[in-house]
């Protein structure tokens, strides 16, 4: 259907972890787990709001996942 890819597609997911009664970490991973932005809030709610956020600025840039073949695109040999 899609004889060429130009670009390859992300997958990101927002992780917010309660380290304490006070601090919420919020982070931005990629498919593999890896953390892009990371963040400390004093609630739940602050660190859901931030770390949903910091998603939509990542998508709003327009960032690409680097290729793993040196510049090549998905589907090029």
């Amino acid at each position: 259907m899609f004889p060429q890819w130009r670009y390859a597609f992300a997958m990101f997911e927002v992780v917010i972890t309660e380290h304490s009664f006070t601090e919420w970490e919020w982070r931005v991973c990629d498919r593999s787990g890896r953390p892009i932005m990371v963040g400390w809030q004093k609630c739940r709610k602050d660190a859901k709001y931030q770390g949903e956020g910091a998603l939509f600025r990542l998508l709003a840039s327009g960032w690409k996942t680097p290729s793993k073949r040196n510049g090549a695109r998905p589907g090029e040999s």
